[in-house]
């Protein structure tokens, strides 16, 4: 029992990003780390060895909600265990775990990716938007730089990516495109992959802008034989389509 424990599942869930990192307190060290993209990460903040004298630092549990409150809690109550009984240093452990697994082939971009959707799916995503982020993965994204170590990732692999969209006149689809990469370099981030994300700069500097443009309008004097056309109906539109113009007229 741990107490001025302050959160709950509802509070973790409903907490929303600000302007800078900040951290919220759940009692005996769990922290929740809220980044300014939006992403949440379990932290534990405790002393190594396990004394007033001990060096203080942060070992990462993982990312919410792929990892509850509850999961959590019992994660950090874990590593404490070992750290009494085992007298086992928790960061160095991990530290070494990492380096174990750090293969190249598990740490490319279209396995963050591809890990990055599957915890936003289960999450508040709509099936439509699932859908749609997946599509910009696997056509735009993965065939490009899906195989490239995430670490290794640049801006000109990104920018690259973009104006080969760009070609097809395609612009807003090469920014929203640019944008999923984004979300998947802020989670390499959070998973301490990676320490920055190139797609801020690329947006501001590296896009081509779309022009704004009007759409196309008539005089008062052409009226007329615009409402002459809706009789004659030359393109053979719909008629449900002749009255809806009538009534936006109206």
């Amino acid at each position: 029992m741990y107490w001025g424990v302050t959160l709950t599942d509802a509070r973790v869930k409903a907490e929303k990003p600000g302007s800078k990192v900040r951290r919220l307190s759940d009692g005996g060290g769990l922290h929740l780390e809220i980044n300014p993209a939006g992403g949440k990460y379990w932290i534990w903040r405790h002393r190594f060895p396990p004394t007033q004298e001990g060096k203080q630092q942060d070992l990462r549990i993982g990312p919410y909600p792929r990892i509850g409150l509850r999961q959590a809690r019992q994660l950090r109550d874990e590593q404490k265990l070992r750290m009494r009984t085992e007298k086992l240093d928790p960061c160095a452990a991990k530290r070494e775990e990492k380096k174990q697994n750090n293969q190249p082939n598990l740490l490319t971009f279209e396995n963050v990716a591809r890990d990055w959707h599957r915890m936003m799916a289960s999450g508040t995503w709509s099936v439509r938007h699932t859908g749609d982020v997946m599509q910009k993965l696997e056509r735009e994204l993965l065939p490009a730089i899906g195989h490239i170590p995430i670490k290794d990732v640049t801006s000109q692999d990104c920018v690259a990516v973009a104006r080969a969209i760009e070609k097809r006149g395609s612009l807003e689809q090469a920014r929203r495109t640019i944008g999923v990469a984004s979300q998947v370099f802020e989670y390499s981030i959070t998973l301490e992959l990676r320490s920055f994300n190139p797609i801020p700069s690329i947006k501001k500097n590296a896009l081509v802008k779309r022009v704004a443009e009007n759409y196309p309008s008539i005089e008062w004097e052409e009226v007329p034989e615009l409402l002459a056309a809706f009789e004659t109906n030359p393109g053979g539109a719909d008629r449900m389509t002749i009255l809806g113009l009538r009534l936006l007229m109206l």
